[in-house]
């Protein structure tokens, strides 16, 4: 995942690497990544709030 904790190159290829994250805000999170991430967060979070019940065809595409 994008700005997650694991990385997959040694600490010492990556540590001041200007080639890896060009952008030192993002490092390459896209808006439609954080819009996806958004999504889902709150489809988990209606469904811990008993939508799965309540408001199926929200939560389920039929």
């Amino acid at each position: 995942m994008p700005g997650g904790a694991k990385h997959e190159i040694i600490p010492s290829q990556h540590r001041n690497n200007s080639v890896l994250h060009q952008n030192k805000y993002n490092q390459g999170v896209t808006p439609e990544i954080r819009q996806s991430d958004r999504q889902l967060h709150w489809w988990y979070r209606a469904r811990e709030q008993g939508a799965d019940d309540l408001l199926p065809e929200w939560i389920y595409d039929k």
